[in-house]
């Protein structure tokens, strides 16, 4: 690419300057102020962007700052016969990657054009290499060559460009997570931060301060300003998990940040504008929480703009294979100890399983194997004792069933221990919050608060 975008107010040097570079074999697009040039600027469509330092309206500098927040790897040299210290480690500081001074030779310019190019290439070459040794079947640590993932990896690279606002829907456990970090690492903004919040596992008042932040004694014991998760994210972005779970009075104001691309920390009164791709993701149809009355219609069709589904593991079961080996080179490595091969009737018992936990599931099942097997191969009847282990057992009229061991079995104890995992499974999901956790579970909080006593559970928070 040998595309310039030359920004400079006064026409005769820019014709001068337009000439040198075509005359050495580049294209150049012309702009004659700062917001003429955001106008034309498209991430990835510019070698270099060159531009005058002091110009009316939107100088260089301001001009730079746009630029770098619209395309992180935007390169910008700035040309200016004001040429302090100052004004070149202000330039430099804000992402510059280069300046000259005027009057400059043409060998000048050429040589940083030069550079430019050079790191254009290495850029791309590293891209060229992180792909090579990337999973063959996978995107940015998803794994899978069905034609459910394959559709959605395909979906995930077209999106990641935009800046459009993205719902992800699926089931607990199908990596709706790792689809948000693919898309954020596909995109323009990859360079910058991704900032995940969970929001089933904050309540009202907490989320609302650590979305939007705070100021210095904003409320009782914030004895210092703290920026919120927007903030964080600003040139980056925001994945927003179980949206669904945010309550009615906070959905008002993250629709006013989406809808208005700016907040106020609690507290204050000055808006602070964003720079922040919103990425959000829910377990449950949000159509259905809309008649329900529980959330706003307006910021559903808000988040909504580019909706993507995760597939349940049961609905892409010839990953399977390719998953199970992922885990145990994956925990093998980890662990550095050698992971067990799984025997084809083994993994035929795991494809019959429904997998209600979906990879989240496979993935435990896989890490148990890989401490506790202790065989180089993991045949049927070792998978079966693990399974037993966990409450299952072998595939029956193609899935898994409860077993029933000839000896027999406690069954209080093993009903105990089932409704042990699921409570506290649903308390870490919730972050320790009762109420919260008794919705997961259909429970009354009451009730829950009772099950928890009988059976002893710790818990790290009153919810």
């Amino acid at each position: 690419m040998k595309r310039i975008l030359l920004v400079e107010d006064d026409r005769l040097a820019r014709f001068a300057l337009k000439d040198l570079l075509e005359r050495n074999g580049f294209e150049v697009l012309e702009a004659a102020d700062g917001p003429a040039a955001l106008r034309l600027y498209r991430p990835g469509a510019f070698l270099a962007v060159i531009t005058d330092l002091k110009m009316p309206g939107m100088n260089g500098i301001e001009l730079l700052e746009n630029l770098r927040n619209q395309d992180p790897h935007a390169a910008v040299i700035v040309i200016t016969a004001y040429g302090t210290i100052e004004t070149a480690v202000e330039a430099i500081r804000k992402g510059a990657f280069d300046y000259v001074t005027k009057p400059f030779e043409a060998a000048e310019i050429l040589h940083r054009l030069c550079r430019v190019r050079e790191l254009a290439r290495l850029r791309e070459e590293n891209r060229r290499l992180r792909d090579q040794v990337a999973p063959p079947c996978g995107l940015h640590g998803m794994v899978g060559k069905s034609r459910a993932m394959e559709s959605l990896f395909a979906l995930i690279r077209t999106i990641a460009d935009s800046q459009a606002t993205v719902l992800i829907q699926g089931e607990s456990g199908t990596g709706k997570e790792m689809a948000a970090r693919a898309i954020h690492a596909l995109s323009p903004r990859g360079r910058g931060p991704f900032v995940a919040v969970s929001c089933a596992a904050l309540p009202e008042t907490l989320l609302e301060s650590e979305l939007f932040g705070y100021e210095k004694h904003a409320f009782t014991g914030a004895l210092r300003p703290k920026p919120g998760r927007f903030e964080l994210a600003q040139n980056g972005t925001l994945f927003l998990d179980e949206i669904d779970d945010v309550p009615l009075t906070v959905q008002v104001k993250l629709l006013r940040a989406i809808q208005e691309r700016q907040i106020e920390r609690l507290g204050g009164t000055t808006p602070i504008s964003l720079d922040v791709r919103i990425l959000a993701a829910t377990k449950r149809d949000l159509t259905e929480r809309v008649r329900e009355g529980k959330f706003r219609e307006d910021l559903y069709y808000r988040l909504a703009v580019v909706p993507v589904r995760i597939p349940p593991l049961r609905e892409r079961k010839e990953d399977i294979p390719l998953l199970v080996q992922h885990f145990l080179e994956k925990f093998s490595l980890r662990d550095t100890r050698p992971a067990p091969r799984l025997s084809a009737e083994a993994v035929e018992m795991l494809e019959a399983y429904d997998w209600p936990g979906n990879v989240r599931e496979l993935e435990n099942l896989v890490e148990r194997l890989v401490l506790l097997c202790g065989e180089s191969v993991c045949g049927a009847d070792c998978l079966k004792a693990h399974l037993r282990n966990l409450g299952l057992a072998e595939p029956a009229e193609g899935n898994m069933i409860f077993d029933l061991p000839d000896e027999g079995l406690n069954l209080q104890a093993r009903l105990d221990f089932l409704e042990r995992r699921y409570i506290e499974a649903s308390l870490k999901k919730c972050g320790g919050n009762k109420s919260k956790a008794a919705e997961l579970l259909g429970l009354k909080r009451s009730t829950l608060g009772d099950r928890i006593a009988k059976l002893g559970i710790r818990t790290a928070q009153e919810g």
